[in-house]
């Protein structure tokens, strides 16, 4: 009974509170300690450390020392140093005397220090709006508060939009603001803002589409924005206009030439920019079938050949209007919607409040990406891994296929099935912020882990091929800024994992890792 009273769960951990006050404990010049499990108003449970000291020490100071002993999810989210501890008339600690911790900490628990140069708040400001967390400090690691790699590029996006640039792998090695401030620079050079057209290269990805041979070059994506009050028709017209022209790659069209498709990116005036049509459905009591059919149609209208490859719907519904947004892959990717989605929202907000629509400036365009990839691929870096990518090559031809119950020589969606796992929000949170400070891992090094595993125990195979897929907005081209340009970047490329049966979960994960 009396370990279960000093036992708590926190996050889905079991955590011995004993072990972490013996651990202050151990501590030069720290007297007496207790540690209890604070609960918010939200009914998240966090770690607080109370303790008495003949010195004061930093939040960080005291993070760091316990972290050589112990895993990061005991590690307490709060340090209180108090002059005495608070006691009861038969002289044990008040836990209930105890003061409440300042919860605007509660995200990191290491100490606040505010940012006081221009970069500083520039880089506070931009992490607080990509992250959804308030109150971030020089110290805060941009990891344990959710970061990642595509949500690195959106920080990159905002910080060009303050008028300031960072590279991204240094975005990627200084997780704290306090070290990457160094390596922020002010914008001394500009984009090209007028109109870009003409021939554009195709990417490996464009190319990989035109060799996959789909059906009439059906390959979009959707997306449905609502509005319940309703949206301006003539603004909205206006502000796709303005995005159209704004983002040069979404004017492209693929001409084939000689048995080879090539990219043209049409100038303002060489052909409609978009279609936007208008369903008034308010007297409808069932919008849904006739919301599909005309979503089908207007999929289905798409001509990579004439163009345009954007197209639009407003259904105009009882319950409000649903904005159908078609643009073909081969001129967007998802990190592409973002920045879409940024701009629809700024600019129509400007037209509403009467302002003329002003973008962020632009970010280089698609086209010099595709021609500066161009002359990377032969390059003497790439010539250099090529050896290694023969290596794969050959040992993806060695290994046999996945074993299946029957042949079958074509594939087709009907004949597909989706198993859908949802997780706890506590799950969700350890996954996203906790899971990964074990062994300084992304998220995808974890799930390729549980991916291998499943496969080497149903299959009994060691070596496991799986096709990656990448946002592919490498900063491998220095000079070239891509961080708020629309276009399709996504990357492909094969990785063998190893899955040694003999290795425990721990080394498992430092393999899929390295």
């Amino acid at each position: 009974l009396g370990r279960i009273d000093h036992q708590v769960k926190i996050r889905g951990y079991r955590i011995e509170i004993g072990e972490i006050e013996t651990a202050l404990l151990n501590m030069e010049a720290v007297q007496e300690a207790i540690v209890v499990a604070h609960e918010n108003d939200n009914g998240d449970k966090a770690l607080c450390a109370y303790y008495v000291a003949s010195e004061s020490f930093a939040i960080s100071e005291m993070k760091e020392k316990l972290s050589v002993q112990m895993p990061s999810y005991m590690i307490p989210s709060y340090f209180i140093q108090l002059e005495k501890m608070p006691l009861t008339s038969n002289g044990k600690i008040d836990r209930k005397a105890l003061p409440l911790p300042d919860e605007k900490s509660i995200q990191t628990g290491v100490e606040y220090i505010a940012p006081c140069t221009p970069t500083e708040q520039a880089l506070v400001t931009a992490w607080e709006s990509v992250l959804g967390v308030k109150r971030i400090g020089l110290l805060d690691n941009f990891y344990d508060l959710g970061g990642d790699s595509i949500k690195s590029i959106q920080v990159s996006s905002r910080l060009f939009q303050a008028g300031y640039k960072v590279e991204m792998k240094h975005l990627l090695k200084y997780p704290t603001i306090a070290q990457l401030s160094g390596y922020v620079e002010c914008i001394t050079s500009v984009a090209e803002q007028g109109e870009i057209t003409g021939a554009a290269p195709l990417t490996p990805i464009q190319s990989w589409f035109f060799e996959e041979n789909f059906v009439d070059h059906y390959f979009n994506q959707a997306m449905m924005l609502y509005r319940p009050d309703r949206f301006d028709t003539a603004i909205l017209r206006k502000v796709i206009g303005q995005i159209v022209q704004h983002h040069d790659a979404l004017r492209t069209v693929f001409v084939k030439q000689e048995n080879e498709f090539t990219a043209w990116i049409r100038g303002i005036a060489e052909g409609e920019l978009f279609t936007l049509d208008v369903f008034d459905l308010q007297e409808e009591q069932d919008c849904a079938q006739i919301v599909e059919a005309r979503a089908n149609q207007i999929q289905s209208s798409i001509k990579i050949n004439e163009g345009p490859l954007i197209k639009l719907a407003l259904f105009q519904c009882p319950d409000g209007d649903h904005l159908l947004i078609v643009i073909h892959h081969l001129v967007i990717d998802m990190v592409s919607w973002r920045i879409l989605f940024e701009d629809i929202m700024s600019g129509y907000n400007q037209a509403m409040a009467g302002k003329v629509i002003q973008f962020a400036p632009k970010a280089d365009s698609f086209k010099l990406w595709s021609e500066q990839l161009c002359e990377y691929a032969n390059s003497t870096e790439i010539k250099e891994e090529r050896t290694y990518w023969d290596e794969i090559e050959q040992t993806v031809q060695r290994l046999d296929p996945l074993p299946k119950d029957r042949e079958q020589h074509s594939t087709l969606h009907e004949s597909s099935g989706v198993m859908s796992i949802e997780w706890t929000v506590q799950e969700t949170e350890q996954l996203l912020k906790h899971a990964n400070q074990a062994y300084n891992t992304e998220i995808n090094d974890l799930l390729l882990t549980a991916l291998g595993m499943g496969v080497q125990r149903w299959t009994g195979r060691q070596e496991i091929v799986v096709n990656l897929e990448g946002h592919g907005r490498e900063m491998i081209i220095p000079e070239v800024d891509i961080t708020r340009t629309v276009g399709w970047f996504t990357s492909q490329y094969p990785v063998v994992l190893q899955i040694p049966e003999a290795l425990d979960i721990s080394e498992q994960i430092k393999a899929v890792k390295e």
